[in-house]
């Protein structure tokens, strides 16, 4: 699946719904109609990145930040994996919320490179508890999470979108569907676009399968 960055911008799209939708183009955002697609593309961005752990949104990053034994990880979806280490990298192992306070009473921490985690568990949206835990930059810097992030939607008029332009048509789609139903009311064109879009999804989805498909949800617990 091609990663090409967007180069359609926020009115574009808006413009690409009102015309499907059989609605006039416009110059900018501000109209009634406009307005209402505007903000079902922002919300169709944020319903695609909960949709499937696209590729392109899977990273392996360190922590944003440490208070202690707890890793803050940034606006992440999900959590995959945490592991430590430079020449030998050691996959720490996940813990729920109960078990990890069980077997963690006293949070121990270690400095340098040769740093390795054993345990790790969510604390938090976008926030692990690990054990051992870093407790310098150099030991911080050998951490690695593998994580879904966010997307933000455009906001103003001449932003492009946060996904490869192959994904736009799926994101326009969504919205018309929405229009359809919120703003015309109009069942036939819901249902037809409505079917369109779970068959792009689908096959976006068959398309990204080489992604990751077990994850530890930060919604879970």
């Amino acid at each position: 699946m091609s990663t090409e960055a967007s180069t359609t911008t926020l009115l574009g799209a808006v413009n690409s719904v009102l015309l499907d939708a059989g609605e006039r183009g416009v110059l900018n955002t501000s109209s009634p109609a406009a307005s209402k697609a505007k903000r079902y593309l922002q919300e169709a961005v944020t319903e695609f990145a909960l949709m499937h752990p696209w590729s392109f949104l899977i990273e392996t990053n360190i922590a944003q930040d440490w208070a202690g034994n707890i890793a803050d990880l940034g606006d992440v979806i999900r959590i995959y994996s945490a592991w430590s280490g430079t020449n030998a990298w050691a996959q720490a192992s996940f813990l729920n919320r109960d078990e990890f306070a069980a077997r963690v009473f006293n949070p121990t921490a270690l400095a340098g490179t040769n740093y390795q985690m054993q345990f790790w568990t969510q604390s938090g949206y976008g926030q692990c508890k690990v054990q051992p835990y870093p407790s310098d930059f150099a030991a911080q810097s050998v951490t690695f999470f593998k994580v879904h992030k966010n997307l933000y939607p455009p906001q103003v008029d001449t932003d492009v979108f946060p996904v490869p332009e192959v994904y736009i048509p799926l994101l326009v789609l969504r919205a018309l569907c929405k229009f359809a139903k919120n703003a015309l009311d109009d069942a036939q064109l819901y249902g037809l676009s409505s079917r369109e879009y779970k068959e792009l999804l689908a096959f976006h989805r068959r398309a990204d399968a080489n992604s990751p498909t077990n994850s530890f949800s930060m919604y879970r617990h």
